[in-house]
Order: C-alpha cells, then structure tokens, then sequence
C-alpha cells in the first residue's frame, strides 16, 4: 500500500482548490456565455399586409408581360396566338380578383391569425423547455449511473467480517444505461424538433406570407396555374391552420398534465400547486396581454414573457423558462436541486460519511441507489413515451396531414387538382 505523504496531500490540496475555482468561475452568470438564448424571429417586415404591394406588383409585372404577348399576337397575326393572349389577359383578371378577395380577407383575419401563431409558439416554447430540462436531468442520470457502474462493492456481515461478497455492478445496471442512452437520444431529437417548430412559425408570422404569396399570384397570372394555386394553397393553409392545429394541440397537452397531476404531491421550486405549467420567471399576464391559460382561467401566462423567456435548464441561474409539471420533472427535479445547492467539499463529505455508515450495516452505498435509478429510468421512459412519441412524432403527423389536405381543398378551390400522395407516403 503506497503512504500518503505532505506532498501528495499539498497536490491533492492544490488541484481541489483549482477545481473549486473553476466551478466558482463557471457558476457566474456575468462570465460564464449564455446559451439559454431564445429564438429569435428577425422578420423581413414588421407589416404582416406587405405581401399584398408584393402581389399587386407581381401582378403588374405579369400584366406587361401579357401585353407584350398581345402586341406581339397583333403584328405576327396568328389567330392562335391571339386567342392564347387573351386567355392571357382574362387570367389577369380573375388573379386581380382573387388577389382582391384574399387581401380583404388577411386583413380582416390578421389578428386571428397572427393571435393563433403567437399562441402556437407559447405551447412550443413550453415544449421545447420541457424536453430540454428532461434531457438535462437525463445526462446527469446517464453520468451518475456512469460513475456507479464502475464501482465493485463488497457486502459483509458484522457477525462475519472475514466471509464478504464481491461483485462488479456494470452487468447488472447495463439495461438501466441501455435505457437512459437511448433516452437521452431521443429526448434530444425531440428538442431538436420542437426547435424546428419555432423557426417555422416564426418564419409563417413574419415571412412566408411575403416569399410564397407574391410566386404564387405571378406564376397564376402568366399562365402556370397549377404551380401558383399550389403555393398559394400551401400558404393559406400555413398561415391559418398549422398555428391553429399546434394551439389546440398545446391546450390538449395541458389538459393532460393537469389530468396526470391529480393526486400527486411533489410541487417543485417553480411550480404552484394545482398549476400543469411551472415558471422559473414571473410570467403572469397584464390585464390587456395574451395570454395562455394556467389550468383555469383564473391564472394567465403572459405570451410574450414566455417567449422572450431563456431556454429552460433546471441548473440554478440558467432556470429562467416556463415548462410542464410532468412527473418527470416533479419527482427528479426537487433531488436535483437539493444537490445542485451542495458545495463541492460538502459533498464530498456526504458521500464519504454516507459510505462509512453503510458500511457499519453490510450494506454498499451503490446498492442504496439502486431504487433511485431504477425509478429516474421509470419515469425518463414514460416521458419519452409522452413527449418523443406522442408530442413530437404522433401528433405533428396529423397536424401536418390535416394542413395537407386544406391546402389540396384550397388549391381545389382556385381551380387546380394537385397530388400530394408522394409526399404523405413519405411523410
């Protein structure tokens, strides 16, 4: 056995102190970079009507076209050609007309619309902070499980203390690692698409309506009826039903959490009792602001403060968004937060007098959590079940073949037939 010497003590006694200082450095909000950042929606105008200029000058430039071709008909004095330009000119006059009705019909529905999108993006901010503090309490599960599955206890009675029992635990909790690796997997892809799902409402909000709208009158009015009824389809169904669809789904999800929440209770720091959503910020709503409801109408979440709030990491000052009071989060993020509060020495000194106290009885400190891992990888399974499965994969299937299918009826409307088969077969 090697003798522990001043100058191993005064190395250990180093490293400690430069660890402490690095943990001390990197747990300052001021130093320490912000990757909690919301997304941010840049839009190409802050006036959500500016596709309808955009239009009537595609519509124009179309129109030249047409009378170029009609000038062009006249001096070659093609009978052909001369119909054909003024089948031309008549689909100038019916794009006019419809590019009036839906003009008059955004503007009558803005509010409608933009209240939906905003609406939508709440639910998928919570969402998205949900799946992100699951996946951060699911790596710090994966690492401890890491760390327990190396460790080979010894099991002695006090009768007996010469006759023990060792084993290696890494084959037993390998299912357990298994679990938690292909959780932590999925809850990270779920993340990823729930990101996904803000970019493209901000991108619906602030963008689409000025990129696809003035294509699809151009390509109508020359002449490509089926292209610019399809993208104009597409975009009414984008604007109006996704956001729609996405609220309706985030209202169900509410409803489920406080469903699931009768009965329980573990309430966490950023929760309130009764309450399905949990907000790390004051995000309570103005008397005039839009608001989503908490469970009853009575306590209303602010819109833009969950916007504009931090991507949710339940790790002290970076726990700054609003997420759902899932079982996930109610059972394992108060012991998270018991021991995020601990100071390294302090922790250190538990682990050792917890070891040594267990040892008194027989009894390995790893097989003391045992209990706690099997129930962390319960609970992270039915979470991916819930939020991967269900919330991420299931329901967006529908959302987007209901969106589809308007689209198609739209488009059918303006007087093209268009097959989406191809891409519902791969969607």
């Amino acid at each position: 056995m090697m003798a522990i010497r001043k100058r191993n003590i005064m190395i250990a006694a180093v490293l400690l102190l430069v660890v402490l200082g690095l943990w001390l450095n990197a747990a300052s909000p001021t130093q320490a970079p912000n990757y909690t950042s919301p997304v941010q929606c840049i839009p190409l105008s802050y006036d959500y009507n500016a596709w309808i200029g955009l239009s009537f000058l595609a519509l124009l430039i179309s129109s030249l076209i047409a009378a170029l071709f009609w000038m062009t008909s006249g001096l070659i004095g093609d009978p052909k050609q001369q119909q054909a330009a003024k089948e031309k000119l008549w689909d100038i006059v019916e794009v006019a007309a419809i590019l009036s009705i839906l003009s008059l019909s955004f503007v009558g529905l803005e509010e409608f619309g933009v209240g939906n999108i905003d609406t939508a993006r709440t639910y998928a901010v919570i969402t998205r902070n949900t799946l992100t503090g699951d996946f951060t309490l699911s790596i710090l599960g994966s690492t401890l499980l890491s760390f327990i599955s190396k460790q080979k206890p010894n099991i002695r009675s006090p009768a007996g203390r010469a006759f023990g029992v060792g084993f290696s635990l890494a084959p037993m909790f390998r299912p357990i690692f298994d679990g938690l690796n292909i959780i932590v997997q999925l809850l990270s892809t779920a993340t990823m698409a729930w990101m996904g799902q803000e970019f493209v409402l901000c991108f619906i909000k602030h963008s689409m309506l000025i990129v696809l709208m003035p294509i699809g009158i151009f390509l109508r009015a020359i002449g490509i009826k089926s292209g610019g009824n399809a993208i104009i389809g597409i975009a009414i169904a984008l604007y109006f039903v996704y956001p729609l669809l996405l609220s309706l789904l985030g209202q169900t999800l509410t409803e489920f959490v406080l469903f699931d929440m009768k009965g329980s209770t573990e309430v966490p720091d950023s929760c309130i009792a009764g309450k399905p959503i949990c907000c790390a910020i004051n995000a309570d709503a103005g008397p005039d602001e839009p608001y989503i409801p908490n469970g009853d109408d009575l306590h209303r979440l602010s819109q833009q403060k969950i916007l504009e709030g931090a991507i949710y990491t339940p790790l002290g000052s970076t726990s700054r968004g609003c997420f759902y009071n899932t079982g996930f989060q109610r059972v394992m993020g108060p012991v998270l937060a018991k021991l995020n509060a601990l100071v390294v020495p302090l922790a250190g000194a538990g682990v050792f007098l917890g070891n040594l106290l267990l040892k008194k009885i027989g009894v390995s400190w790893v097989i003391a959590l045992l209990p706690f891992l099997i129930g962390f990888v319960l609970y992270g399974i039915y979470e991916v079940v819930m939020f991967v499965f269900i919330v991420s994969v299931l329901m967006p299937i529908f959302v987007i073949f209901i969106t589809i299918t308007l689209a198609k009826e739209v488009a059918k409307a303006l007087g093209t037939e268009i097959d989406l088969t191809s891409l519902e077969k791969l969607i």
